[in-house]
């Protein structure tokens, strides 16, 4: 209903001004205080004697609160929040259905609150084991794919022993790439011969073949050292033009290891993590 009050008019008579009603909010509804005490102390087992000696007031003051003949002191409001055990947002919920809870959840909420602190610690302990049990399975790590190849002691333009290169490799792990799996073993260059393509200190792949093409790359032994050289049909070549050919009529015995069918990347080989996570793989 709206307010009245009498207003002095310039000729001393008095006229009513009606005043419009102020809104009845949450904060200004003693009915919601009601209702919202009465159903979390009652959610939180808690008596209103009790209610009322944990806050610091009567329980005449609670009984009120609880017959919406007067609403809490806002002041209040945290201390009730923490005797209830609810964060103050909630308290301000309009309705049970507002907190996102179903009539189990909320039996379960006051059971707790109802069992002694060992008890308690029982239950959360429990809860934590089968909320771990229902969890999904982690997904496993992904296994990792390397290759094995032999890597030539022995640089390019080094000595070959008596019973060939093979006989001087280390194991050396790799990424598992389509190229590298055409490779059969991996060669360490020395020199500049063959630079700008393949520059002093790389490492090159190499497929074994008893033969290669007029214009392939290939590692050759001459004589019994390696070298990387250029095939043409009248012996090898160097892109270095400082280099002069290796003609064949100048040497006694040239022999190919393989043709050479790429460039090591530092991201080919393995790092000691990876090798390690392999081998603990099989």
């Amino acid at each position: 209903m709206a307010r009245r009050k009498f207003e002095a008019t310039q000729d001393d008579s008095k006229k009513i001004v009606m005043l419009e009603t102020q809104g009845t909010g949450a904060c200004d509804n003693k009915r919601f205080y009601a209702e919202r005490v009465k159903a979390l102390r009652t959610a939180a087992n808690v008596t209103q004697s009790e209610l009322a000696s944990r806050i610091g007031v009567s329980r005449s003051a609670v009984l009120n609160w609880e017959l919406g003949r007067t609403r809490p002191d806002i002041s209040n409001i945290p201390t009730l929040c923490r005797v209830l055990n609810v964060p103050i947002s909630q308290f301000f919920f309009s309705t049970g259905s507002d907190t996102g809870l179903n009539g189990e959840e909320s039996q379960l909420i006051r059971s707790y609150r109802n069992m002694n602190e060992n008890h308690q610690h029982f239950i959360v302990k429990m809860a934590s084991e089968l909320e771990a049990m229902d969890a999904p399975m982690r997904e496993p790590a992904p296994l990792i794919h390397l290759l094995i190849l032999p890597y030539a002691e022995d640089a390019v333009a080094a000595g070959v022993g008596a019973d060939g290169f093979e006989a001087n490799c280390r194991q050396c792990f790799v990424h598992d790439t389509p190229k590298l799996r055409e490779a059969d073993i991996l060669f360490h260059v020395n020199g500049d011969s063959m630079e700008p393509e393949y520059p002093n200190g790389c490492t090159v792949m190499v497929k074994k073949d008893a033969q290669v093409d007029t214009g392939d790359v290939g590692v050759f032994s001459v004589d019994g050292t390696l070298f990387i050289k250029e095939c043409q049909s009248d012996g090898l070549y160097s892109f270095n033009p400082k280099y002069p050919p290796m003609l064949s009529k100048s040497f006694g015995e040239i022999r190919v290891i393989g043709r050479v069918i790429g460039i090591m990347e530092d991201g080919d080989f393995a790092s000691n993590t990876e090798v390690r996570e392999f081998q603990a793989q099989k």
